[in-house]
């Protein structure tokens, strides 16, 4: 997670070996100039993985921020929510 603006996901492999990560943008769903193709679902995919992960581990490991006590707050789309 990159305070809002990337996000690498479905990461599949063994130990340190990972292969086919999927990488979410903000603000590139629907554009006709994605930098990370059809399957990147933008700032909705985003929102739901903040409201619904938990820190653990790997997160640790990684020495992530845990998004539940920093201070970024994504921008709110003019879209109205779902």
């Amino acid at each position: 997670y990159t305070r809002g603006e990337l996000l690498v996901l479905d990461l599949q492999g063994v130990g340190e070996i990972l292969t086919d990560p999927s990488v979410i943008k903000s603000g590139e769903k629907g554009s006709y100039d994605m930098i990370f193709g059809p399957a990147n679902l933008g700032d909705d995919a985003i929102r739901n993985f903040r409201a619904k992960h938990h820190c653990n581990s790997c997160c640790r490991k990684l020495k992530l921020p845990d998004l539940k006590r920093n201070d970024y707050t994504p921008e709110q789309s003019d879209a109205p929510s779902r």
